[in-house]
């Protein structure tokens, strides 16, 4: 099963504390370091605007978790939903959430044509568990975003593959 094989430098994004857009992941192309990242609480569309320019792409992270870091739960989301046209994907699967969250997640990634990823969110040794399914190797930071944006055939969730029907 292609969810047993793991994948030692696996660490490809940042999880970053935006001030009114929840938690996002970033993905930023090898070689590109943004020392402002440093510092958590940077506004939503000044940081989707940072890493644009940059040449990475944003995705939201554990969309209908609980709290603030839940861009569903945010001021900016409920005011006006089209700022989810900012982000690249959705975090569609997150190990660490009950599976109505992720259900929500999906539902929310179709209603914006957004691309879906699936997490471990490992703050635990245990939580390994998410991923994507691809027919492309990963072997950089260069690779995941050609990859999400047209070449993610699945997602992994509870260490079970999901393919996506054509």
């Amino acid at each position: 099963m292609l969810a047993d094989l793991l994948w030692e430098d696996a660490k490809l994004a940042i999880e970053y504390d935006s001030a009114d857009g929840g938690h996002v992941l970033i993905i930023l192309p090898e070689g590109v370091e943004l020392p402002v990242l440093e510092i958590r609480g940077m506004g939503f569309k000044r940081l989707a605007k940072l890493v644009h320019k940059n040449g990475g792409i944003i995705g939201a992270a554990h969309p209908y978790g609980t709290g603030y870091f839940a861009i569903a739960n945010t001021w900016l989301y409920k005011k006006d939903p089209s700022i989810m046209e900012e982000f690249d994907f959705v975090e569609a699967y997150n190990s660490g959430l009950k599976r109505w969250r992720n259900r929500k997640a999906r539902a929310l990634a179709m209603a914006w044509d957004k691309p879906m990823t699936s997490g471990s969110d490992a703050h635990w040794e245990s939580a390994f568990s998410g991923g994507i399914l691809t027919a492309h190797e990963i072997r950089s930071t260069e690779d995941y975003p050609l990859i999400v944006r047209g070449g993610i055939c699945g997602l992994i969730e509870n260490r079970e593959d999901i393919l996506f029907s054509e």
